[in-house]
Order: C-alpha cells, then sequence, then structure tokens
C-alpha cells in the first residue's frame, strides 16, 4: 500500500500481532474407514484393483495424490523400491519409498503406456462398456493423464462421503460423517510413520515436507497410545523392574544422609575425647 499505491507514508498493520489460531484439525482415515472404501468400490466397480491398489501406496508411502499419479513405469524399480522423480515432485527433488512384495507386484500389473497407473483409462474404458452397459460413457473416456486419475478418485471419494452421510442421517440416532479426500491418506501415511517411531527427519526426507509443517498439518499422534507405550518402556520387561530400581534408589539415598551425619558426629566425638 506504501510503496506500490503511494497512499500511506508508513504501515499503520507494522506492529500489529497476528491473533493466535487453532491447529488445523488433521483428519485420519482408520483402517475400518479403509476397509468400508475399499468395499463400497469394489461392489460399484466390480473389485477394481487398480484404484484400490492406489489408494494402497497413498496410505503407505505418504505422497502427494498427483506425485503418485504421475510415477512412470521406470519408477517402479526392482526389490520393492518405487520412485516420484524431481520433475514430478512439488520440491524438485527424487523421493524413494518401498512397497511390501505383494503390492509393489500389483502396481506393476498397472503399468500400461510408460506409466505406473497406465491401464487406467482401458480398464475403465472396458468396465463403462461391458460391465455397466454403458457405451456412450466409455467412448467419452480419454487417455491415461495423472489428472484424469485423481480427478476420478476425488469424484469417487465425494460421492462415498455423500452416500455415507445420508446414511449417517438415517441412523438412530442420527449422526454426522466426517468426510476424507485423498490428501487425508497422505496425513493417515505420515501419522502412522510417526507413531511407529519413525523419526522427523526420515519421514521429512521420505514425504517431501519440513518437520515444522509435518507437526502442524499431518499428524494426528494418538496420545493415549503414546501415554501407555512411554510408560511401558519405563517399566520394563516385568512391569515392575524399573519402579523396584527407584524405590530402592530413594530408600538408600534417604538413608544415606543420618548415616553420613552420625559418623561425621562420632568423629568430632573422638577428635573432642582424644584432645
Amino acid at each position: 500500500m506504501c510503496k506500490e499505491c503511494g497512499l500511506l507514508d508508513a504501515n499503520p498493520f507494522a506492529n500489529v500481532k497476528a491473533p493466535r489460531c487453532d491447529d488445523p484439525d488433521v483428519r485420519i482415515v482408520s483402517a475400518q474407514e479403509t476397509a468400508d472404501l475399499f468395499a463400497w468400490l469394489g461392489e460399484r466397480w466390480n473389485n477394481w484393483r487398480l484404484p484400490l491398489v492406489y489408494l494402497e501406496v497413498a496410505a503407505l508411502i505418504g505422497w502427494r495424490a498427483t506425485e503418485i499419479a504421475s510415477m512412470k513405469a521406470d519408477d517402479v524399480l526392482p526389490d520393492g523400491f518405487i520412485r516420484v522423480a524431481a520433475e514430478s515432485s512439488k520440491t524438485r527433488r527424487h523421493k524413494h519409498g518401498w512397497l511390501p512384495a505383494g503390492l509393489h507386484a500389483e502396481l506393476r500389473e498397472c503399468m500400461a503406456d510408460g506409466w505406473a497407473f497406465g491401464r487406467f483409462a482401458d480398464e475403465l474404458r472396458r468396465l463403462l462398456l461391458v460391465w455397466r452397459h454403458q457405451p456412450h460413457h466409455a467412448a467419452k473416456i480419454k487417455g491415461f493423464s495423472p489428472a484424469r486419475l485423481v480427478g476420478w478418485l476425488q469424484d469417487e471419494l465425494q460421492r462415498y462421503n455423500g452416500h455415507r452421510a445420508k446414511e449417517a442421517a438415517k441412523s438412530t440416532p442420527p449422526a454426522a460423517w466426517e468426510p476424507f479426500t485423498l490428501h487425508d491418506f497422505r496425513r493417515t501415511a505420515i501419522t502412522g510413520m510417526q507413531m511407529a517411531g519413525t523419526s522427523e527427519k526420515e519421514t521429512s526426507v521420505m514425504v517431501g515436507a519440513t518437520p515444522e509443517v509435518i507437526r502442524r498439518h499431518y499428524e494426528k499422534m494418538d496420545q493415549l497410545v503414546i501415554a501407555r507405550r512411554n510408560v511401558e518402556r519405563r517399566l520394563g520387561a516385568d512391569g515392575t523392574t524399573a519402579l523396584r530400581i527407584q524405590s530402592h534408589q530413594s530408600l538408600r539415598a534417604g538413608c544415606a544422609r543420618p548415616i553420613q551425619g552420625a559418623v561425621d558426629g562420632t568423629s568430632k566425638m573422638a577428635q573432642t575425647v582424644g584432645a
């Protein structure tokens, strides 16, 4: 306003502090919610595996939605490794992940035309034509692109959230459904890494976000699990070892001071008598 428009000589808000805001609520997709979504997609799309493989990778690796969809066939590496190339990464750096053998093999089955999920367009077209008997819809399906895969998944999640919201409203008593998005699978993966004990540095390198951003926007730690786990670690294997050691040390420390005082007093008496 001062430099660009020349309307003011000084910034009237220079010494005004921004209001303190609550941290944004992080939505975690539970295992049961994931299973329910997979069952709904399976019924809706004749147990089509490709979108489920995508979601399993997203919930395990924690990369952004477009980064996963942009993987090339060359990014599916041997020995279970996968990669996001720098040109497809928001941070403009290579990122690497690892998948269990079964999931890695299924991802390989999704490859076509140089893309990791390149079979998406052809398989969707075939489902619309053969299974749903919708030739006009099938004819409108264009070739694969990462944006089309992500857009289709977002549309399906929007339908699923609407379906679950209606079910929740009809329940007795009526309940509210908290919708989730593709980005929430990234949050779920990052939280899972942190809860498993992965360091913030390692998580940051893998998912491409700074520790500060991770703490504020991507993790939702289960405080009850943390509280129990930390105390169990202190207790030891039998649940009482550490407490016994601390108790004995406290008793010894308490007894040591009077004994030392008595020894000092006895020494002084002996010196006095000797004198």
